[in-house]
């Protein structure tokens, strides 16, 4: 879970980067 949790904030934190 805690795994899993953190993929997913990296990936969010990808997105945001990508998109300013």
């Amino acid at each position: 879970m805690n795994i899993m949790r953190k993929d997913h904030s990296t990936q969010a934190s990808l997105r945001t980067l990508s998109v300013p």
